[in-house]
């Protein structure tokens, strides 16, 4: 049996064009377009040396689900030769089949509201926005179309997601200059910066004491990464602590000397928070099916919609 695919399902909140008199979200300005553009040619774009096109999409009550692939028009594909008597061979090429393209990478994209998520395969998140772009331009979708950003979320409470997903590590982090490590207890009062500066006061002591003082563009970056582990019976107080040490930071930091990684390896900083998740998707080819793609966006959105997590 072929084994599934680990991927990762991301999430991104999007900021669109400002009209008066246009107040549509994202999902509205998909569903208008795509009606617009009923046709897989319709929705194909030249962006540099590559072609864009939204080859299926769906519409539900939980958005509408799109799957995007990404190609270069005309491009051959490698192929390794499978003479295994030999001492060396060469790999070759072969062209794609009449009226078919090798698919460079392809993305699957749920959108419900203002709320993006998607999965990437061999591509780049950022063809998704300039996907959107083309998709309206093309569609005539007025000045709401003209702009949009696929933006990480500021806004989250932190505190829920910690809470949700669990803490896997806390990192600290602090840059050093002369003058900064001389008065360290003056002129450090945040959480990160102070337990950080303390702590490496010990090990960078040399670089201050020898008469060679750093230049002003010199930094040296010292970093502490926080975790717990140990019986199983005891994680929830294990990670009872390290909330309680991470919600100190969320009350008391507002720069970004900190990381709080949870067990879904998201990343929540003072000014962001990159929320995403993982699943296990079925093969196709190089990349998955689209379908079991869309089943866990599906439920991504629906995991944070139920832990009240996409208030705008």
């Amino acid at each position: 049996m072929t084994q599934r695919k680990l991927k990762v399902l991301n999430y991104r909140r999007a900021r669109l064009g400002y009209s008066d008199s246009d107040r549509r979200t994202l999902e509205e300005l998909l569903r208008s377009a795509y009606a617009e553009l009923p046709y897989t040619g319709d929705r194909k774009f030249f962006i540099h040396d590559k072609t864009i096109q939204g080859i299926n999409h769906s519409s539900g009550d939980s958005g509408i689900f799109m799957h995007i692939v990404v190609y270069t028009p005309g491009q051959e594909a490698p192929i390794v030769p499978q003479a295994e008597t030999v001492s060396q061979e060469e790999i070759e090429t072969v062209e794609s089949p009449q009226n078919a393209e090798f698919m460079n990478g392809d993305i699957m994209v749920l959108v419900k509201g203002d709320h993006c998520f998607f999965c990437v395969n061999h591509s780049h998140e950022s063809y998704i926005q300039k996907y959107f772009i083309e998709l309206f331009r093309e569609a005539e979708c007025g000045e709401r179309g003209r702009f949009v950003r696929l933006e990480k979320v500021g806004d989250f409470n932190k505190a829920e997601v910690l809470r949700r997903d669990g803490i896997k590590k806390i990192v600290l982090n602090a840059s050093l200059y002369d003058a900064t490590f001389r008065n360290i207890d003056r002129n450090y009062q945040n959480t990160s910066t102070r337990i950080v500066n303390e702590m490496s006061r010990y090990f960078l002591s040399p670089w201050v004491d020898d008469g060679d003082p750093f230049n002003e563009d010199d930094s040296i970056t010292a970093e502490l990464a926080i975790t717990s582990k140990g019986r199983i019976e005891n994680e929830s107080q294990r990670q009872e602590k390290l909330f309680n040490m991470s919600q100190r930071l969320l009350d008391e930091e507002d720069d970004d000397n900190y990381v709080i990684i949870t067990k879904k390896d998201e990343k929540i900083k003072s000014s962001e928070i990159v929320v995403k998740d993982k699943a296990r998707l079925d093969p196709f080819g190089s990349s998955v099916f689209y379908r079991s793609a869309w089943s866990a966006l599906e439920d991504f959105y629906l995991s944070l919609y139920h832990y009240n997590l996409l208030q705008v």
